[in-house]
């Protein structure tokens, strides 16, 4: 017996390796991984024809439970199957998404074991009736907003993500099993599934990396994804990243459809450099006709399948790339200049765009083929004179900085890759690094030293680094005539040392975020111009925590607040980080308890229709982390739908300019709700900024600080480019989304409000 069960064994792995073969997940190949969303079963003549010629190779459509189970045990496929027909006749592969409720089973989403299992009958039989067919099944779609009813629930949605993950892998384990198609990269939802170890089960995480910057702003949260998986993954278990869902729509009052066409390629590739082969571009076609809708303008084409720009220049940049393998990226002088390497056999492809900014000529170092080439926000094609780069080893876009041994090993893993094709191109090889925190250039010939050495210097150098949460690494080869290769490598630190000022209770704080636990002196400077004003010392500061550094509220418009840590180890310096906080804390109306209008203001928003109830009162805070204080408690409760409270900034507040923002930081009491916690700010051009710093899921004080860079966030209106455009005033200190609403009344308390900008000239 033992005998038979491991021949039965072997022979399924086999069958599942031949089909996972035969329909593998896609590589960097172009354009292998591109696709898009559909909402149909029935294409229109000639659709499917007309969908593939633009290029893409992947559908994603609903595969809708109540659709499909009408009765109770009772299956109609026959919707699916002709679609199932109309892709494999154009070649197009399908991801689908098992989702959404049935109420013969329950109201809502599956929650109870008898829905739950209800579900898992359906994927068992849908699997059944579509195996061997290529399909990726994905589970859920936006499962972290209102697609989870009555209300999102990452244990609820966990629980059935399992008991899929189980049926299918009883059922069909050669088939391919993604989720969890986030709203957003829903970071806290994520880990949270990952905790529950759906990682599992999964062989790819899907999200919807939605967004009112630059597609390529991406880029960072794919490594901070891939840094999570490999977190949380099983030992061994390879893990893709998916983006299932990610458009931006052409609606009047937003982008162009011309720039809209633009930021199509640009996240396909956007998506590759951050290590996602597989993206699925929303919408294929616009959903309605009114010009003002967003939901109406995501589509490549119109509703009766005219070409829109968009459809072009996805047609261009596919067929332009077809066939050849993404590569690597190539540094350049400026950070928003993008230059991508591509490889098919013995032939190379440049792809060249600028992500911010004018039209402009760029030297592009490109080693023998560089050139000065001119850049605009569309991806410019061309062919390779030089075949160098096939001969160079792509490096990592980033590493993750997580212990000195770790470090180490990373970093010398970087300059031997980079030593390698020193050797097969014969080229120079030189690593640099830059200081952010003092301008300070450091660079390592890697042709006349000790690789070991080098690694260990540059391992020191980043460790000592102590309160930069990234550096750059840049690795060049370099020829005769002074011409460059080079490749950025971003060090991030994984949980980075923090160090955040915060006014209260008419004195300065500084809060600790120290996961590490090192010893450190706090130290705080008073500086008015270079000049030393006042100094204090916090010993042996090693727990992460909320320390008193200053009895001063308010900075000069010459003053500022230079903080930073002394390690108590060697070979670390204190380096200061200039800063000016300012108070924005008095509340109080003449010492009543009601807001202060002159400064503030509470009002609710959204739907019209739903019912909301909001207050606002000051009180002195006596449990919070400074002590005691004045704070703000807001009571509110809002029935089921769109509806959130705004916390405005006022008279004051509201007309006080910014030109250097770094941050508002807070105190927040939170009421573990769910519900999303944003704020607004407002640049020159009345363009609207809505930075997010996600789910209330905590209760007790947190502290919390919104970034004002306007880098990675919605925005809208005045100049509409994602570019925060300086001085900058407040809007919305705090904006409660009640993420649907469940009409229970909750609570939430803020204090310490503070303002941070950057020392000015």
């Amino acid at each position: 017996m033992i005998g038979i069960s491991v021949l039965a064994l072997l022979t399924l792995r086999s069958t599942s390796q031949e089909y996972r073969s035969r329909f593998p997940l896609p590589s960097a190949t172009v354009s292998n991984g591109w696709g898009v969303n559909i909402h149909f079963t029935d294409p229109s003549p000639e659709e499917m024809q007309k969908l593939a010629r633009e290029g893409f190779k992947w559908v994603r459509m609903d595969f809708a439970w109540a659709a499909v189970e009408r009765e109770k045990g009772q299956y109609d496929f026959s919707a699916y199957d002709r679609l199932m027909g109309s892709l494999r006749s154009v070649g197009i592969r399908p991801i689908i998404i098992l989702d959404y409720g049935n109420d013969l089973y329950q109201k809502g989403s599956p929650r109870s074991p008898e829905a739950r299992g209800a579900f898992c009958r359906f994927v068992e039989h849908a699997l059944k009736h579509f195996a061997g067919q290529g399909i990726v099944w994905e589970m859920w779609n936006e499962p972290n907003i209102s697609f989870w009813q009555p209300k999102p629930n990452v244990n609820e949605y966990a629980a059935l993500a399992i008991e899929v993950g189980k049926t299918l892998r009883r059922a069909a384990p050669d088939e391919w099993y993604v989720g969890p198609g986030t709203s957003g990269i829903d970071w806290g939802f994520l880990e949270s599934c990952f905790k529950a170890g759906l990682l599992n089960y999964w062989d790819a995480v899907s999200v919807h990396p939605y967004r009112g910057s630059e597609p390529e702003t991406v880029i960072d949260d794919w490594t901070r994804l891939r840094t999570m998986i490999e977190t949380y993954a099983p030992n061994g278990r390879i893990v893709r990243m998916i983006s299932s869902e990610w458009g931006y729509a052409s609606q009047e009052g937003g982008i162009s459809t011309d720039l809209q066409s633009a930021y199509t390629t640009r996240q396909y590739l956007s998506n590759l450099i951050g290590g996602t082969d597989l993206s699925i571009w929303y919408d294929w076609k616009n959903d309605g006709e009114n010009p003002k809708d967003a939901e109406s303008n995501f589509g490549t084409v119109t509703p009766d399948l005219s070409p829109k720009p968009a459809f072009r220049e996805i047609q261009r940049v596919s067929n332009g790339l077809s066939g050849y393998k993404f590569d690597m990226r190539l540094a350049q002088e400026s950070p928003n200049d993008f230059v991508l390497a591509f490889s098919n056999g013995e032939s190379v492809k440049y792809v060249a765009w600028t992500s911010l900014g004018p039209p402009h000529s760029a030297m592009l170092h490109l080693g023998a083929d560089t050139k000065t080439v001119p850049l605009d926000s569309k991806p410019l094609i061309w062919d390779a004179t030089s075949s160098t780069c096939l001969s160079w080893t792509p490096l990592p876009n980033a590493i993750d900085l997580r212990t000195t041994a770790s470090t180490s090993t990373l970093v010398m893993d970087v300059v031997k890759a980079l030593n390698r094709s020193a050797l097969k191109t014969g080229l120079h090889p030189r690593v640099s690094l830059s200081n952010p925190n003092t301008g300070e250039l450091k660079t390592y010939d890697l042709s006349t030293s000790n690789l070991v050495s080098i690694s260990q210097r540059l391992t020191a150098d980043l460790e000592n680094d102590l309160l930069s949460t990234s550096r750059t690494l840049v690795a060049s080869l370099i020829d005769s005539k002074g011409r460059s290769l080079a490749q950025n490598v971003q060090c991030n630190r994984v949980e980075p040392i923090e160090l955040n000022p915060i006014v209260a209770d008419h004195r300065t704080w500084l809060v600790l975020h120290n996961p590490a636990q090192h010893p450190y002196d706090i130290e705080a400077f008073i500086m008015t111009g270079d000049k030393i004003e006042g100094h204090s010392s916090t010993p042996s500061a090693a727990m992460s925590g909320v320390y008193p550094v200053f009895d001063k509220s308010q900075f000069g418009p010459k003053e500022s607040l230079g903080v930073g840590l002394t390690p108590q180890r060697k070979n670390a310096d204190f380096v200061p980080q200039r800063v000016v906080p300012f108070a924005l804390d008095r509340f109080s109306a003449k010492g009543r308890i009601e807001l202060d209008p002159t400064r503030y203001g509470l009002v609710q928003d959204g739907d019209a229709k739903i019912e909301g109830k909001i207050s606002a009162s000051t009180l002195t805070v006596t449990d919070g982390p400074v002590g005691s204080s004045e704070g703000i408690r807001i009571d509110y409760q809002f029935h089921p739908g769109w509806k959130f409270l705004v916390l405005q900034a006022q008279g004051e507040v509201a007309a006080r300019k910014s030109l250097h923002p770094i941050s508002l930081n807070m105190f927040v009491k939170g009421n573990r709700s769910l519900d999303k916690l944003v704020m607004r700010f407002i640049d020159s051009t009345n363009q609207v900024f809505q930075p997010a710093y996600g789910q209330i899921d905590w209760t007790g004080w947190k502290f919390v600080s919104f970034p004002l860079t306007g880098r990675d966030c919605w925005h809208w209106g005045g100049a509409n480019d994602g570019v925060a455009h300086f001085p900058i005033r407040l809007n919305a200190l705090a904006l409660v989304d009640s993420a649907g609403g469940v009409g229970k009344a909750n609570t939430i308390e803020l204090t310490g409000i503070t303002l941070v900008e950057r020392q000015q000239p």
